[in-house]
């Protein structure tokens, strides 16, 4: 499919965009005191974050765990960083069961050892997107004021579908000045299939953005409904069957959707200035513990693995701004800052590969390895949906 981004006009908006930037010491002005953690223990962390009643066995084996990631949380911190650790609530999962549950899920090890790419079944659209190429646009933007609420997507992979019913609404919140636009994450996630894989096997299971895109203008004409109407459920790790039908009512309208150029800084700094707001894929196994700051930990462990998606909410010349779905708990009230490293193109940006893309978008058969770059691959996969 050809999805074509229309041009945008940067300039009449880029005061509005621009208002409320973080400069860098505005956000390291929120580090916390090093001694912080000190007498916090996993009683805390069990009643602060609702654990529930655990089994001896369960109980045991969470606060060994728990332990040991306060005190990986407090050495980072005693280095002084560009960004510091917290206590998430995360903070009692080992590295492994995290990113089981980021939203990009990997076929059965046999199951990959049977994919043969071909022309045929390689589904990704890489489809090229008309933008404007204006050289003025803003140094910095802020379009968080658009999103409507930080979504939390619990202990299930649909990180796809809340990264794009998101997106869905700060693009409608943009072009609707006032509104507060708040679409079904769960219709989403229940009713979109992927019988080609991509990204994992649908719902909770890992998707795609395109693929929730897709679903909308090829099933409903475009049309999602209301979080009041079909609200998320999915946060337990159940899907629900589909129950969306026409007579719901419509919260927004999407025309179509884009995927920009992979690994262009200006095609993506260009794009947000529009004002744009739209989904990014990237690595995120290490962000388990990260509580705020200018995050470079991607770069320190050559982590190229685009496993998680999240929504693309502004820049400044230090940073690319995200919104991800782990709830206002995590991060800076569940946003985070990934380093930038100015100037466009892949020989001035981090850059690696990722040679697992099927922990990524890709669909049955693709095993390519690909270029990612920007900070934890925040540069190699952007998808810009248009909403009426």
């Amino acid at each position: 499919m050809n999805y074509i981004l229309a041009a945008v006009g940067l300039l009449a908006l880029a005061s509005s965009t621009s208002a409320n930037v973080l400069s860098v010491q505005d956000i390291m002005s929120q580090r916390p005191a090093l001694d912080k953690w000190d007498g916090y223990t996993y009683d805390d962390f069990t009643r602060d974050y609702n654990k529930g009643v655990q089994s001896s066995q369960e109980y045991s084996k969470r606060k060994e765990i728990f332990e040991k990631n306060l005190e990986i949380i407090k050495a980072h911190n005693a280095k002084n960083a560009s960004w510091w650790m917290t206590v998430t609530p995360f903070a009692d999962m080992t590295e492994k069961e995290f990113a089981a549950q980021l939203g990009r899920v990997a076929p059965p090890q046999s199951v990959r050892e049977s994919l043969k790419a071909t022309s045929t079944n390689i589904m990704r659209s890489m489809a090229f997107a008309q933008v404007s190429q204006k050289e003025n646009f803003p140094i910095a933007v802020n379009n968080f004021g658009y999103m409507t609420t930080v979504r939390s997507q619990g202990r299930c992979g649909s990180c796809w579908a809340n990264a794009a019913a998101g997106a869905i609404e700060a693009q409608y919140n943009i072009k609707h000045p006032g509104s507060k636009l708040s679409a079904s994450t769960q219709q989403l996630v229940s009713c979109v299939v992927d019988p080609q894989h991509c990204g994992g096997t649908g719902g909770c299971g890992g998707s795609t953005e395109a693929k929730a895109f897709e679903y909308l203008e090829n099933e409903t004409n475009g049309r999602i409904t209301t979080e009041a109407v079909y609200p998320y459920t999915s946060g337990s790790g159940s899907v629900e069957k589909c129950r969306y039908s026409s007579s719901m009512p419509t919260a927004a309208t999407i025309t179509n959707h884009s995927m920009l150029p992979t690994n262009s800084q200006r095609v993506l700094l260009e794009t947000a200035a529009g004002p744009n707001v739209f989904t990014v894929s990237v690595a995120a196994s290490s962000w388990a513990l990260y509580g705020g700051g200018i995050f470079s930990g991607c770069t320190d462990k050559k982590d190229y693995v685009t496993n998680h998606a999240v929504v693309f909410t502004g820049y400044s010349p230090d940073y690319y701004q995200i919104t991800n779905s782990w709830g206002p708990t995590w991060g800076d009230k569940g946003n985070m800052y990934l380093k930038r490293r100015a100037n466009d193109g892949v020989d001035r940006e981090t850059c690696g590969i990722n040679n697992e893309p099927w922990s990524g978008s890709a669909c049955d058969g693709d095993t390519t390895p690909v270029v990612v770059c920007g900070e934890c691959g925040i540069l190699s996969e952007s998808t810009v949906v248009n909403v009426l």
